[in-house]
């Protein structure tokens, strides 16, 4: 556009000695607004163009699955192409610095059994073994095999291969249990 208003000027000076300027004159005006139209043509075009951008960046927002925590993926319901919806279980993720052994007791232990109770933990193939609690006692029997569910709590030893479906022993002590049983039918008794 510079280049085409500096000829403009070139040919107004020259106007009086040749016939050809007035013409040259005119298609550089030709060509002056070609270009000023190309020019707001292609800025429409960049204004587009951001606007699909942002657009994208939104969408791509939607299309990324970000994981709350660090961990390993346990079970995948999803394939390429699913679609999924808001809520939908798409995937398992455990967190391998919280996990939890869980166990079956039998209805006859449950009495020997309580909350914070400290065990012994195993795990024969990596030849571990540790300490821990009894997290929690899952209030629901199983009636076809006569057990309830305990979740143990363990100290996890990070250098480690602690992975979710391994294999564990619990040892669970039931002597101080006794005694907690027998100081309660004391009291009630009372």
């Amino acid at each position: 556009l510079d280049n085409i208003r500096r000829e403009k000027r070139i040919l107004r000076l020259k106007r009086g000695k040749d016939d050809t300027s007035e013409l040259s004159l005119e298609n550089l005006d030709i060509t002056a607004d070609n270009v000023s139209a190309g020019l707001e043509a292609a800025r429409a075009l960049v204004k587009n163009a951001a606007v699909k951008v942002k657009q994208m960046a939104t969408i791509s927002d939607y299309l990324e699955v970000k994981a709350p925590n660090d961990g390993i993926i346990v079970d995948k319901r999803i394939h390429v192409g699913d679609m999924i919806v808001p809520g939908m279980l798409a995937m398992v993720l455990v967190d391998l610095k919280h996990l939890e052994i869980e166990a079956q007791i039998a209805e006859s232990d449950l009495l020997k059994v309580y909350k914070r109770q400290r065990v012994k933990v195993s795990i024969p193939s990596i030849k571990y073994e540790t300490s821990g609690y009894i997290k929690s006692i899952v209030p629901g029997a199983n009636p076809m095999a006569h057990t309830f569910k305990i979740r143990v709590k363990f100290r996890r030893n990070e250098e480690l291969p602690i992975y979710p479906g391994m294999y564990a022993k619990i040892d669970i002590d039931y002597s101080d249990a006794n005694d907690l049983f027998n100081e309660a039918k004391k009291h009630q008794a009372n």
